[in-house]
């Protein structure tokens, strides 16, 4: 059900209106004390307050009192000025405002230009908040968010979220079922997924979606958004879109047998509209591949400790000279550079029967063509393993992957089952794909040990006494990192 037009403006000033500019586009007035905003918001498009020349009175109470409400509830707010004369001071208070910048700055001597912005803003305003029945896993829901909910399911009875996990820079991530009030249909839509972040968050997401995914990611194999439930507040903001239903985690997969040529389908049919774009005619390898690996290692955030547990295993160097080495290394080495997804940990694919289904583009960008499969290998390998599993079996395993170097060949097929024979057939997988990549050894072996530096920086909690399973994890990838870098400098 399309969400009711919203179509009045209020109107705040010690002053009357000024109709014409309005009702001429079917905009419909609102003088209104501030007191009674708020049961105006619903309905209203925009809120408009006249600041009188040197008398801040009325337009600080808006601030304090109305403004945060109107935003959320996806209502423009706009100051009216009659002069520059009051430009800078207007301007102070708005930015002593965390919402500050989403809040107009006009003249009243441009009251048409005002009118024609509020009549086209149609996404900016969005459905209004109306009574939806939320249930299930609330606690990591802001008040914030849940308000955004129930705009975004506006014409739901209720909604059951359920949490699942979410990208890194996302408040939560929900799949959602609803109740729909009024459909031809029936009641029960097709689950929904829904992404709570901070404006920018929501906005690059969104901006990503519309610029990566909508024409070189197969519509089959991403999640869709569903433009019109997308909703932004003052300082909070929804994506939401179809949930991708009967898909399993790609880990999940992978260990059940389930997953087999999941990962040759990502990067070929799911992936493959990027991968193909730096062999279009006019692109050529290209150097500058020390600034991506400089900044995905960031030796200086890794801590102390983690170093420290890293040496014990035979780490010959500090991070800051292992980074400073392979900044060395990748300024001689060219590259091919496309679009990528920028953040390809096992969490952010799914499986449905043999489809590879890829979410979260937030970090969605351009980097050389190895980026995505080293990122995918160190989060296999190192990351979501159990906590307390045996490390010296899992360094034992982990050596053996890395037995060719600087060439990360297919290991060969194992002779005997183990406890890691999915990780090593995923791994298996994963190195064939780069063989289509001709000439990248060398390149793919310091993006990897690029990649794995990033991962010792993520721990950023103490190390145990002694330490864990998961934490010796972490310190071991600084030592492959170093074998891989070696092994480029020897050859």
């Amino acid at each position: 059900m399309l969400p009711a037009e919203r179509r009045n403006v209020v109107w705040i000033a010690e002053t009357d209106p000024v109709f014409a500019p309005f009702t001429d586009r079917r905009l419909w007035v609102k003088h209104s004390k501030i007191e009674a905003v708020g049961s105006l918001l619903n309905s209203a498009r925009a809120l408009i307050v006249v600041q009188r020349r040197g008398e801040f009175g009325l337009l600080q109470r808006v601030f304090d009192e109305s403004a945060q409400n109107a935003l959320d509830h996806g209502v423009m707010v706009i100051v009216l000025m009659e002069s520059d004369f009051d430009f800078d001071e207007v301007r102070k208070r708005q930015c002593a405002l965390l919402f500050g910048k989403l809040i107009q700055l006009e003249f009243v001597s441009n009251l048409n230009d005002v009118a024609e912005t509020i009549a086209r803003a149609i996404h900016e305003v969005g459905p209004s908040c109306e009574t939806v029945a939320l249930t299930g896993d609330l606690a990591r829901i802001s008040t914030v968010s849940q308000f955004l909910l129930r705009r975004a399911f506006h014409d739901c009875e209720s909604i059951q979220v359920e949490a699942i996990d979410g990208g890194f820079m996302s408040e939560c991530a929900l799949r959602v079922h609803g109740w729909l009030r009024a459909s031809q249909v029936g009641p029960r839509p097709m689950p929904f997924f829904v992404k709570a972040g901070t404006l920018e968050e929501i906005a690059t997401e969104r901006r990503n979606y519309a610029t990566y995914a909508d024409h070189y990611i197969p519509f089959n194999l991403r999640p869709n958004l569903i433009p019109e439930r997308c909703v932004s507040g003052s300082g909070r903001a929804l994506i939401v879109g179809d949930f991708v239903e009967d898909a399993i985690s790609l880990r999940k997969a992978l260990r059940s047998g389930q997953g087999s040529s999941a990962i040759f389908s990502l990067f070929e049919n799911t992936l493959g509209g990027f991968r193909m774009q730096p062999f279009t005619p006019g692109s050529n390898p290209t150097k500058g591949l020390e600034t991506f690996v400089k900044y995905r290692c960031w030796a200086e955030n890794i801590r102390a400790d983690v170093a420290a547990l890293a040496k014990s295993f035979g780490l010959g160097q500090t991070p800051s000279e292992l980074q400073n080495e392979l900044v060395t290394v990748a300024s001689g080495i060219s590259y091919r550079s496309g679009p990528y997804h920028g953040d390809l940990h096992a969490g952010n694919v799914m499986v449905r029967h043999r489809d590879a289904i890829v979410i979260d583009l937030f970090s969605a960008g351009f980097g050389p063509l190895t980026a995505d499969p080293a990122t995918l290998e160190v989060s296999l390998v190192f990351d979501g393993l159990p906590a307390d599993g045996d490390f010296d079996a899992w360094r034992s395993f982990v050596d053996q992957l890395f037995v060719s170097l600087p060439s990360l060949r297919p290991p060969i097929p194992e002779a005997k089952p183990t406890n890691f024979s999915w990780l090593y057939r995923a791994v298996r997988e994963l190195r064939h794909v780069l063989i289509g990549l001709d000439g990248v050894e060398n390149e793919a072996a310091v993006v990897l040990a690029a990649y794995l530096m990033r991962y010792a920086r993520l721990l950023q909690k103490p190390v145990s006494a002694p330490a864990t399973t998961s934490e010796k994890r972490h310190a071991y990838a600084l030592v492959i990192a170093e074998r891989l870098l070696k092994a480029v400098q020897g050859r």
